[in-house]
């Protein structure tokens, strides 16, 4: 998978995204999605394939089960299997729903 791929998976949500942040936050539900670490398979002392791990967060001012449920197909539609927490941000007072996959990323 590419980069330009794993964006057009999370943009036909049709929900507002984009990688890392915003500037300006838009309105509530959005998506920010990150690939904070790689764990490569290694063999012969080598990276032999490099794994990354996304991370898709859904902000919302409520649980938001209709998003949550685009992303899920999306995500599933791609063959992407995931673990998912949500958890609300007292200080920013939103919902915050994140899903957790691996994807091996080539370009």
């Amino acid at each position: 998978m590419t980069f330009a791929e794993l964006g057009n998976i999370i943009n036909g949500t049709g929900l507002p995204n984009v990688y890392d942040h915003f500037t300006t936050s838009p309105a509530p539900p959005y998506v920010v999605f990150t690939t904070p670490t790689q764990n490569d398979f290694h063999a012969d002392n080598a990276n032999y394939c490099g794994k990354t791990w996304v991370y898709v967060e859904l902000f919302a001012k409520k649980r938001d089960f209709t998003s949550e449920g685009k992303l899920e197909t999306a995500l599933k539609n791609a063959g992407l299997s995931w673990f998912k927490s949500v958890g609300f941000l007292n200080d920013e007072n939103i919902y915050q729903t994140t899903y957790e996959t691996e994807v091996i990323l080539n370009g």
